[in-house]
């Protein structure tokens, strides 16, 4: 594989820009002088300036040369197996930092027409012991038969994602990238079985919880039609693990208090897997004119199967390439945290309007800012005269989430009911009860000031008319 380190890209933007702010300060040859004398002394005047200016020049570049060689390469790996899954691993956790899916109208409709049990074919996850051959059931290109996880080559031993890690640690292998969602192109499920795309996952969540998300993106993306035959569709799907705090406990004064995180860890001290508390998915679904042409290359990544996260920091960390593609129409959208747990709470049932959350609070907890070019960037957007304002995308999509989840909680009388009043369910840390009482009451007042004031919203949230949102879904 690969891969630019950081401090070679760092020097050279360094030495370039003392160069050429050194160079903008060096004057020309006077041509115009026709005293030769006056001329000579002139250059040679310029010569001494030159060299007195080129000493330190050279010494400021090497200083620079030297020390960015000596910085600590950054600590994710970014992988294009192909034009449709981006992969960004994180060698600290040795779990992805976040996958990035591609699926197209005709692909996932394909997907869902080539089975003729779809269901079966959904259900087979991850487990080590479940390698049937998916196209006997009715998949024409796709099969897992043959296909297991490897680890990626390219990374340090002792950072990489490991099979024996998770032997015997009770812990599946999960895929964050599904397979199934690759069910139409051999080359591209195998690429989904590279351990850089898997996170431990407790065996139910596995193969219940988290695949009914995963099953209901695809119905999304298999589902969504263009609004004009100048148009198509496309679904991009961003995941990722989380490590959210377990507990909180208050001051006496009752103020601010001090949070708690409690997870697990596997394989081999010091090299171990950080077990995530959550798992959350961002999902948007886009339209184009079917005239234009794209692509899930980040930046210069194109025709690299695997590059350092500075060498595309112009995509993940600056506002050189985040640029609002007006080709790109967002529709629809909608964010979900889930925890890795094998039940929910003391339920044995969920509702997946239950686990959405808003996109802010999402990258508060992550700290990424999900599909810059559609919901805009604090980067280059933000007010100058108020630190703390969002773009105001992400303030409708804020908005549309929370008006979706309190009405989702009227409709279920039931666990409304479970709830007392309580509606923390998604908030992403733990509240006492007067935080979600002060909480909910700002919320709901500036949810109606801004759907009201942004009454042709272009976009809606995933959950808004999606009945699957709200069917009761056994775990």
């Amino acid at each position: 594989m690969y891969y630019v380190g950081a401090a070679v890209t760092a020097a050279a933007g360094i030495v370039f820009q003392i160069s050429s702010q050194l160079d903008r300060g060096r004057g020309p040859d006077d041509d115009d002088d026709d005293d030769a004398n006056s001329k000579h002394k002139q250059q040679k005047s310029i010569g001494n300036v030159a060299t007195a200016v080129h000493a330190p020049r050279a010494a400021a570049a090497a200083a620079a040369a030297n020390t960015t060689t000596m910085l600590p390469l950054l600590p994710t790996r970014i992988y294009q197996p192909n034009d449709n899954l981006t992969i960004a691993f994180d060698t600290r956790s040795k779990n992805p930092l976040f996958v990035m899916e591609r699926l197209t109208n005709n692909d996932a409709r394909n997907r869902i027409n080539q089975r003729t049990n779809t269901t079966t074919l959904l259900q087979e996850k991850d487990d080590d012991n479940n390698d049937e051959d998916i196209s006997s059931r009715g998949a024409i290109v796709a099969s897992r038969k043959n296909k297991r996880f490897h680890e990626e080559q390219s990374l340090l031993p002792y950072h990489r994602s490991r099979n024996q890690y998770y032997r015997n640690s009770g812990y599946d292998r999960g895929h964050l990238a599904p397979a199934a969602d690759f069910a139409c192109n051999d080359k591209e499920m195998n690429d989904t079985f590279v351990l850089t795309n898997a996170s431990p996952q407790l065996p139910r969540f596995n193969r219940s919880i988290w695949l009914k998300l995963e099953e209901f993106v695809r119905k999304v993306a298999s589902g969504k039609r263009s609004s004009a035959s100048t148009t198509y569709t496309e679904t991009w799907v961003i995941t990722g693990p989380l490590w959210l705090p377990s507990s909180v406990k208050r001051h006496d004064s009752g103020d601010e208090g001090i949070f708690h995180y409690s997870y697990e860890g596997i394989g081999k001290p010091p090299s171990l897997i950080a077990v995530p508390t959550h798992f959350y998915k961002v999902v948007v679904v886009i339209e184009r004119p079917s005239s234009s042409t794209s692509s899930s290359s980040l930046s210069s990544t194109k025709e690299k199967e695997s590059v350092d996260a500075s060498d595309v920091g112009a995509t993940l960390s600056t506002t050189a390439s985040i640029a609002v593609d007006e080709e790109m129409t967002l529709r629809e959208f909608a964010a979900f945290v889930v925890p890795n747990a094998d039940n929910m709470g003391n339920n044995t049932s969920f509702r997946l309007v239950d686990h959405i959350v808003r996109l802010t609070d999402l990258e508060a907890v992550s700290g990424l800012e999900f599909f810059p070019a559609l919901f805009g960037t604090n980067l280059n957007s933000i007010d100058a005269n108020n630190s703390d304002a969002n773009s105001l995308q992400k303030e409708i999509a804020d908005a549309l989430t929370d008006d979706v989840r309190l009405r989702g909680h009227t409709t279920d009388k039931r666990r409304n009911n479970e709830r007392s009043g309580n509606e923390s369910s998604s908030s992403l840390v733990p509240l006492s009860g007067r935080d979600v009482e002060e909480y909910s009451k700002g919320r709901r007042k500036k949810i109606q000031q801004i759907l009201k004031e942004n009454s042709s919203i272009p976009f809606q949230h995933l959950c808004e008319k999606n009945e699957l949102c709200y069917q009761i879904l056994r775990v």
